[in-house]
This record gives structure tokens, C-alpha cells and sequence, in this order.
């Protein structure tokens, strides 16, 4: 049986104390021997989860950890642990390989195997709403054959009961309509450095693939590494839809443009009564091999912060430069070390990142399927030898680009045919 044709059978349930009080949630799963391979389940985990923490609201309210859930298996307690977040051991490892977005948040719980004496089990999520710009809760099961099935649902396909409505449903009030939460003290246990969730291989996502104008292209990921890699929204397509990435040359010197969507957190005042958006979240990350060691402790710039430098025509701009030069950059700005720092290029002004000698990875987050800029509007290959860029047919004027050269082009005002005094190129 392939992936594509397991059945997912999962109810969420999310409870409100009152109309005016954000209340407890519960995501149950219901896991069953009747829906696995003939191959045994090995593990299974559960993952939650969170995007770009609002804190206070100022710069680095993403830094607040979030109330940690509680998780129950057949109705017991079992531990959970924060994988990844800014107050996690391993949060300057973040950006290797795949790794994780910087403004993120992960817990896990490993979840013991239903068997032929175990057939099914149910699992429970149970917490407080936080205010993030999304959630989500996914249960990944390790096969013995290596093969592995993911089930994933997100916070806006709760159902809600009594006089309680779901905050991140269009046109109810979200969770900033509420008075924030009191934050508890997080007393899950700290995981051990291996990553149980990524694969992490240490071959780039795809081969470097540059023009001879120094444009530098983007992919959507394919069908085979969607599954392997444990990508978040895998669309009915068997492609995932939450992310476009592209790789870079060591040693380059690149500037990303894209236009900046509209998204739920996209400020100091995020809105009060939860609308459509484009994506719910939106970042540009600067993911580094593991042989490098970056210096940084920044690599992800996310919509929020695009939003501060657009332009008129709504497109902001992410510089990449080796890490040493970017290094020399934060200690001239004296900058807060999990900040990355904003220089200008001629007409180009915006954040400086280190340098992607993994990937540029561009991540989405619940991308509306109505607009142009979703990767699901990507022609989805099979495999990673079948890959095609992503082209402006498909996603428009939505499409990140990026120009890239060397340093003493870039320092000569020059990257490709981008130059710093004139307009972008359109063609």
C-alpha cells in the first residue's frame, strides 16, 4: 500500500471556557492497526507546532516559549519535550540542513505502537490557545521497512462546543481579541541532540542551478522528498506545499526579492478578527551544511520583518553573504545577536543573512489554495531528478527571485544583470 492511499482517521476537538475566555483545546487521534502497512510500526511521534510566539509584541516577543501541552495516550499522561524553540539547548542548530524555521517552536512525544494486542489508540493534545500566528499537531510512523506515514492537522479545523468559537476560523474573534495568556512555567523535559523528526541528509535539496544572467532558481519540493523529509502540508498532490527552495554556490553573494502577502502577524496589532490571508506565515531562511560553522545565531526572516522594509510596490529583499562578512556587519551595527542586521545595496534595503550553502528555504504556512503565490500552484515532480524551476507562470509576480555573484561583484554594485542603481530586472 503507498502512502497515498492510507486513510486518515483523526477527530480534533477544541473546548472554550465562555465566549469571552480562550480556553483548553484537545486534538485527539485515533490510530488504528486496521490502516498500517503489513510491515509493523517501528515509533510513532507526536509533534506540535508553533509559529512566531507574539510575547509583548516588540521584536523579540518570538522568544517566549509558549504554555507546553499536555499529551495523553489511551487517557495516560506521557512526557513531552521541547525539541526545538529559542530557549531549547539546541536553538543555535536551528539552521543546519533542514533544520527549523528561527521563530518556531516544536514539542514532541514519542507514542508507543499499536500491535496486534494494541490495535488502537487514541491521542490527546490537551492546552491553553497561545498567541502565534499558527499551530499545528502531526503524528509521524516509522516503519520497519523504512517507510514512514504522516497525518497532520492544523488549528483551524477544530470543531468547537458550547458557547465557544474557534479563534482561527474566518470572522471569529482570534486570539488577539482575548487578554494574553499568563504564560506557566514549561516543565517538559529537554530532548537529547538527536532530531528523531529530520532525516537531515547531507547532499543539498537539489543542485545549485544558476542562469548565465546569475539568476538563481526555485523548486518546489517533489513527491519522494515531501515523504522522506517529513514536509509539513503535503498537498493532494503528494507534493508539499509549504515550501519553495533554491541552493546557492559557497562563497556567493545573492539578494532574494519577493512580494510581501499579507499574513495574521504581520505586526504589532495583529488583527482582532481572524480573515482570510494569503498565508498564515510567511519567512526566508539561510540553511548552512553541517560542516560550516556560521557564527550566527540568526538565519530567518519572516514575514513580520519583510513587511518593515517593502517598497512601495510591496516587495522586500534578503541579502546572503559569506558569514564572515556578514560576522564584520553585526559587530559595526552592535546588534542584538538573534537579530540580523539591515543594510542598503544602492536601491535595496533590507536583512542580511549568512550565507545558504544548504538552501535558501521560503516557508508557507497554511497558503490560501485561491492564491497565485501558493507552491501548491507548482507543477509537483515525482522525484528530485524530475525537478523544473518554478516560473512567474505559475505564481506571478508572487515568485521570489534571486540574483547572486561574487563578492567583488557585489561590492562593484553589480550581482548578474542586477545592478544596485537600477530597476529589477522584469522579463
Amino acid at each position: 500500500m503507498t502512502k497515498k492511499n492510507f486513510k486518515k482517521s483523526i477527530i480534533i476537538f477544541i473546548y472554550f471556557l465562555s465566549i469571552t475566555i480562550v480556553g483548553p483545546y484537545n486534538f485527539i487521534f485515533n490510530l488504528s492497526t486496521k490502516n498500517l502497512q503489513s510491515e509493523p510500526v517501528v515509533s510513532q511521534v507526536l509533534v506540535v507546532r508553533y509559529y512566531q510566539a507574539f510575547g509583548n509584541g516588540d521584536s523579540f516577543g518570538w522568544q517566549t516559549q509558549v504554555v507546553a501541552p499536555a499529551v495523553y495516550v489511551n487517557g495516560n499522561p506521557t512526557n513531552v519535550s521541547l525539541q526545538f524553540g529559542y530557549t531549547s539547548p539546541y536553538y543555535s542548530s536551528g539552521g543546519v540542513g533542514l533544520g527549523f524555521d528561527q521563530y518556531a517552536q516544536y514539542y514532541s512525544a514519542w507514542v508507543f505502537p499499536t500491535t496486534a494486542d494494541n490495535p488502537d489508540i487514541q491521542v490527546t493534545v490537551s492546552g491553553l490557545y497561545q498567541q502565534v500566528a499558527y499551530m499545528s499537531a502531526s503524528i509521524y510512523q516509522y516503519y520497519l521497512d523504512e517507510t514512514e506515514k504522516t497525518t497532520e492537522l492544523i488549528d483551524n479545523s477544530a470543531i468547537t462546543f458550547e458557547n465557544g468559537c474557534n479563534p482561527d476560523v474566518v470572522n471569529n474573534p482570534s486570539v488577539f481579541a482575548y487578554p494574553a495568556l499568563a504564560l506557566q512555567d514549561v516543565t517538559a523535559n529537554k530532548i537529547d541532540a538527536t532530531n528523531p523528526l529530520r532525516k537531515n541528509p547531507i547532499k543539498p535539496l537539489h543542485p545549485s542551478s544558476i542562469d548565465p544572467t546569475g539568476k538563481i532558481a526555485l523548486f518546489r519540493l517533489d513527491q519522494e522528498d515531501s515523504a522522506d523529509d517529513f514536509a509539513d502540508d503535503v498537498a493532494p498532490d503528494g507534493c508539499s506545499r509549504a515550501y519553495l527552495f533554491g541552493s546557492v554556490p559557497e562563497n556567493t553573494f545573492a539578494l532574494l526579492r519577493i512580494k510581501v502577502p499579507k499574513t495574521f502577524v504581520d505586526s504589532d496589532h495583529p488583527d482582532e478578527k481572524f480573515k482570510v490571508y494569503p498565508t498564515r506565515y510567511i519567512s526566508v531562511g539561510a540553511h548552512y551544511n553541517y560542516a560550516t560553522e556560521s557564527g550566527l545565531d540568526f538565519w530567518t526572516v519572516n514575514g513580520r520583518m519583510l513587511k518593515q522594509y517593502e517598497d512601495k510596490a510591496g516587495y522586500a529583499y534578503v541579502f546572503f553573504a559569506p558569514n564572515a562578512y556578514v560576522q564584520n556587519i553585526v559587530k559595526e551595527q552592535g546588534i542584538p545577536p538573534t537579530q540580523p542586521p539591515v543594510i542598503t545595496w544602492g536601491k535595496y534595503t533590507g536583512y542580511l543573512l549568512g550565507e545558504p550553502d544548504y538552501a535558501i528555504i521560503i516557508r508557507y504556512r497554511v497558503p490560501n489554495p485561491n492564491w497565485q503565490g501558493s507552491p501548491e500552484n507548482a507543477i509537483c515532480y515525482a522525484t528530485e531528478a524530475d525537478l523544473k524551476p518554478v516560473t512567474k507562470k505559475e505564481l506571478g509576480s508572487w515568485l521570489p527571485e534571486v540574483y547572486s555573484g561574487t563578492q567583488q561583484e557585489f561590492l562593484n554594485g553589480k550581482l548578474g544583470i542586477l545592478q544596485k542603481e537600477t530597476l529589477w530586472p522584469e522579463f
